[in-house]
């Protein structure tokens, strides 16, 4: 990916190569690809992601930003999808994001044709032959209620959104999430619908066709009380060192120091 950036950049030098969309998804799926530890449910150690290895991996991307070849959703501002669509300015090959914002790939048109073709490709993995890729979305949460009817009918009403075939197919086809049952791959309006993918108006079925085919490599993070904020100040520590210049190294470390320090005292 980094020889990828440069040659990019010697061909357009005012381009950012790469767009990451979640500061936090690099930096989690980094650990993960590593093999580098990130979050435990070990109630005595939950936050394990200052090492070696994710210090180090950090401050490779902080050379990489330096260099002008990627930028993050915080950092350029909004979703990198904007400058990928660019038709002017400044702009960027290549956007790693997810499956439920690949339609804002979509290329710009003139005269009701697209600028361009939009390729998709499973995100580069540090072991190839042991591919890691984040699974996650919004979640649903059922409430305890003092009328054991209302929860009898949540539960009903979420039984039913998570796993009705026909529904889960519609929600998919809308949304850009991949189904959560595998049946939903056997409907003949979905599997239709996967197979009009492509680069150009459906670039939505393409990336779920494409995030289906990588099911074998999925992982999640653990969750428990401050798992989330886990995932913030690691995100805010990604945006905040690829900017740092100077004593990257000292400066990576007091951030990482700090981001396990407000992690602990979240869960206190």
């Amino acid at each position: 990916m980094e020889a990828v950036c440069k040659r990019i950049k010697e061909i357009d030098p005012s381009c950012v190569p790469l767009g990451y969309d979640s500061e936090a998804n690099w930096f989690i799926t980094m650990c993960e690809q590593y093999g580098s530890p990130y979050t435990s449910l070990d109630k005595n150690d939950h936050f394990q992601f200052n090492n070696e290895t994710n210090r180090g991996f950090v401050k490779m991307f902080n050379e990489w930003f330096q260099k002008g070849y990627v930028t993050t959703e915080e950092i350029y501002g909004s979703y990198t999808s904007g400058l990928f669509t660019a038709t002017e300015g400044q702009r960027c090959y290549m956007v790693i994001g997810s499956t439920g914002g690949a339609s804002y790939q979509t290329p710009p048109t003139v005269d009701g044709q697209p600028l361009f073709e939009t390729g998709m490709a499973t995100p580069p993995q540090v072991n190839p032959s042991a591919p890691k890729v984040i699974s996650q979305g919004p979640s649903l949460c059922l409430f305890d209620s003092e009328n054991p009817q209302e929860v009898v009918a949540s539960w009903l009403f979420m039984k039913f959104l998570t796993t009705n075939v026909a529904f889960q197919a519609e929600f998919s086809m809308a949304s850009g999430y991949a189904p959560v049952i595998k049946s939903v791959q056997e409907n003949p309006t979905y599997q239709a619908w996967l197979d009009k993918a492509s680069g150009y108006n459906n670039l939505t079925a393409l990336s779920v066709k494409l995030a289906l085919s990588q099911s074998d490599a999925y992982f999640v993070s653990p969750a428990f009380n401050g798992s989330s904020k886990a995932r913030d100040e690691v995100g805010i520590l990604m945006q905040t060192a690829l900017v740092k210049t100077g004593d990257v190294e000292s400066a990576i470390e007091k951030l990482f120091k700090d981001a396990v320090g407000k992690c602990n005292f979240s869960i206190k």
